[in-house]
């Protein structure tokens, strides 16, 4: 990729398997990465030949490295982050590079139709579902959702003289943990600025970008301001 040449543009989404971008992060938090990283560098280290490309340029959307493959301050203190510490530190890189998803939507509250929705601008279409399955996943790693598991239940065997058990009567309604989530977001959100400090460490540290990074930048900082800013009309 030619050098100044724009990482991403408004219309593309990373489709990277979350296993592979999720094991260069592991392998750098516990034994470190050829620095720069290149699609060569990353074969050695488990990601396979046909997926090196676009993991290296997930690496980049999510602002870990640069164009040349050098590791930026974000992925350094994905590095030093304790194991409590690290969930809120990668909250913040994925919120500051999804800030037109998160805009949209919520991915703790709102639901699959409505984050396809908010993916469809996107391009390429065919891998949309891909982006998406990214997307959840690293929302998951970093606890903006909460993981979903699935645990089979072996069928119980009756006698067959045993009565049927009975049904369970319904008892008073628990509050969902959707409900329990979103009533945390609206406690929290006025003092929640961690997605505009993310979008403003995205600033380049030698003082210098192209006029498109520039555009791209400042519309994620409006953005940012605008989801988590209410206008309120003068008196």
């Amino acid at each position: 990729m030619p050098k100044g040449q724009p990482v991403a543009d408004d219309n593309y989404a990373p489709y990277a398997p979350y296993k592979a971008v999720h094991g260069v992060i592991s392998r750098y938090r516990e034994r470190g990465l050829p620095d720069p990283l290149t699609p060569a560098s990353l074969e050695p280290i488990g990601v396979a030949a046909g997926l090196t490309a676009r993991t290296l340029r997930a690496l980049r959307f999510l602002g870990l490295v640069d164009e040349e493959g050098g590791r930026l301050e974000p992925f350094e203190r994905l590095k030093r982050a304790t194991t409590d510490e690290y969930p809120s530190q990668l909250s913040e890189i994925v919120r500051a590079a999804y800030v037109p998803i998160f805009t949209i939507v919520d991915p703790a509250t709102d639901s699959d139709t409505a984050i396809a929705d908010a993916f469809r601008r996107f391009e390429p279409s065919a891998q949309r579902d891909s982006m998406i399955r990214l997307f959840r996943s690293l929302c998951e790693e970093a606890g903006i959702i909460k993981a979903v598991t699935t645990v089979r239940q072996q069928p119980t065997r009756r006698a067959p003289d045993a009565p049927k058990p009975k049904q369970a009567t319904a008892g008073p309604k628990r509050q969902t943990e959707q409900e329990h989530q979103q009533e945390r977001k609206d406690e929290n959100l006025g003092s929640d600025y961690r997605l505009i400090s993310a979008v403003i460490q995205r600033l380049p540290r030698d003082g210098k970008w192209t006029a498109d990074k520039r555009d791209r930048w400042l519309q994620a900082l409006t953005s940012a301001v605008d989801l988590l800013i209410e206008i309120e009309e003068g008196q």
